[in-house]
C-alpha cells in the first residue's frame, strides 16, 4: 500500500524544507485550531507563518521573501491542505497575487507590496467572480474610467476572501476599460474608500476562511496600481491562476492524505469479526484507493512542479484530478469510519465538506476541461 507520507525523489533541501513545514503544522497550525474560533483561525496564524517565511514563500528574496520554486509551495500547501482546508485556500489566494506582482516590472509600489505580504503585514486577494461572470473573466462588467493618470472603479465582485484577516489586503481586481473591450488588472489595497463589503458567504466547508461580496463604487486607483500592461489584464491573471490551481491540488492532496491517515488508524483499532477491520480485504482495498489516487496526484504535482512550474494546461488537468482526489478520499474516509464518520463531531465530516470547495475555489472543473481540451 502507498505511504501517505511518500517523498518520493525530493533533493535534500527540499526534503529539509517539507520537513520544517510539518513541524510547524504539528506544532503550531494544529493545536491552534483548537484553541481558536474559526474566525480566529487565520489571523492568529499570521505572524508565526510569517517568521517562518512561509508568507514569502513565492516572493523574490531581493523584495523581503524566499524565492522558494514551485515545488516549494507544493510541499508547504499540502502540509497546509493536512490541516485546515480554509488556511489552504486563504494562502493559495497570497500565492496567486504574490506571483503576479513577481512578474510585474520593477515598480515600487508592488515592491513595497510584496515586502508587506512577505512581513505578515498584508495578504494577497482577488476580485474575480462577478454576480455575471465567474470562471470566464472575459464577462467582467466592473468599469474603469481614466482621468489624468486616475482610474475610476465602479461594479461588483463576488466570493472576495482574505479580507478582513490581516490588518490590509492587496486585491488584484479585473476591470474592463469604459467604452473599450480591453480588461486591465490593478492592485487595490483594502481599505480603502470606494470599496465596501456588504455580504458575508457561508460556505458549507472551509469555515475558518470568510469570503465576501463588494462593491466598487468610485473606487480611485492611481496609474502605479495597474498591474502589467494596460489591456493585458486576462494575461496578467492567467498565469497567476494556474500557479493558485496547483496549490490548491496540493492542497486537496493534503487533505486527501488525512483522510487516509485517519482510515488506516481507525481501521487498525476498530474490529468487527474478532478482526481489525483493516484485516477484512473489503475495507483494505477502500484504503488502497485512497492511498493510489494520493500517490499519483503527488508524483505528477511533484514533477511538473521541478521541471516546468505550472503551465496552464497541466495546472488545470493538477486542479481537476487532486479535487476528485479529495472528493473520493473524504467519501471513502467517511464510509471506512461508518456510523461515526457520518458524525459531525468527527473529524471526517469536517473533511468531507471541506473536499468539494478544492473543485470550486477557482473556477469549475468543467471549465478547466474545456481549457484542456482547447489545448488538444
Amino acid at each position: 500500500m502507498g505511504n501517505p507520507d511518500s517523498t518520493l525523489d525530493l533533493s535534500p533541501e527540499h526534503r529539509i524544507f517539507r520537513t520544517e513545514v510539518s513541524s510547524l503544522a504539528e506544532k503550531v497550525l494544529k493545536p491552534a485550531k483548537d484553541k481558536l474560533s474559526p474566525h480566529e483561525y487565520i489571523p492568529g496564524l499570521i505572524t508565526p507563518l510569517a517568521d517562518s517565511g512561509l508568507l514569502g514563500l513565492v516572493i523574490e528574496d531581493s523584495w523581503g521573501g524566499c524565492g522558494g520554486d514551485a515545488l516549494c509551495m507544493a510541499l508547504a500547501m499540502e502540509e497546509f491542505g493536512a490541516v485546515d482546508s480554509g488556511l489552504a485556500g486563504a494562502l493559495s489566494l497570497h500565492y496567486l497575487c504574490s506571483q503576479a506582482l513577481n512578474d510585474s516590472p520593477g515598480i515600487s509600489f508592488f515592491q513595497e507590496s510584496l515586502q508587506s505580504m512577505a512581513r505578515g503585514d498584508a495578504l494577497g486577494a482577488l476580485a474575480l467572480t462577478e454576480p455575471g461572470a465567474g470562471s470566464n473573466p472575459e464577462e467582467v462588467t466592473c468599469s474603469a474610467t481614466e482621468n489624468s493618470g486616475r482610474w475610476s472603479l465602479n461594479g461588483n465582485k463576488c466570493f472576495v476572501c482574505n479580507v478582513d484577516t490581516a490588518p490590509m489586503t492587496f486585491i488584484l481586481a479585473l476591470a474592463r476599460e469604459a467604452g473599450s473591450a480591453e480588461i486591465t488588472c490593478f492592485l487595490i489595497p483594502f481599505p480603502s474608500p470606494g470599496i465596501t463589503p456588504i455580504h458575508r458567504y457561508v460556505y458549507l466547508g472551509w469555515d475558518t476562511i470568510y469570503s465576501w461580496a463588494m462593491v466598487l463604487a468610485d473606487c480611485v486607483v492611481p496609474d502605479k496600481q495597474v498591474v502589467g500592461p494596460r489591456g493585458k489584464g486576462l494575461s496578467v491573471i492567467a498565469k497567476s491562476m494556474s500557479w493558485g490551481r496547483a496549490a490548491l491540488a496540493a492542497g486537496a492532496l493534503g487533505l486527501a492524505r488525512s483522510c487516509c491517515r485517519l482510515s488506516i488508524d481507525y481501521a487498525l483499532e476498530r474490529r468487527q469479526f474478532s478482526l481489525p477491520i483493516i484485516q477484512h480485504q473489503a475495507v483494505l482495498f477502500r484504503i488502497a484507493d485512497m492511498a493510489l489516487r494520493l500517490e499519483v496526484g503527488r508524483t505528477s504535482l511533484w514533477k511538473t512542479a521541478s521541471s516546468e512550474g505550472f503551465p496552464d494546461d497541466k495546472a488545470d488537468m493538477l486542479y481537476i484530478f487532486c479535487g476528485e482526489c479529495a472528493e473520493f478520499c473524504s467519501s471513502t474516509a467517511l464510509e471506512v469510519h461508518g456510523g461515526l464518520g457520518y458524525t459531525v463531531e468527527g473529524s471526517i465530516a469536517e473533511l468531507y465538506r471541506d473536499a468539494k470547495g478544492f473543485k470550486l475555489a477557482l473556477g469549475t472543473a468543467d471549465l478547466a476541461r474545456i481549457r484542456i481540451s482547447q489545448t488538444l
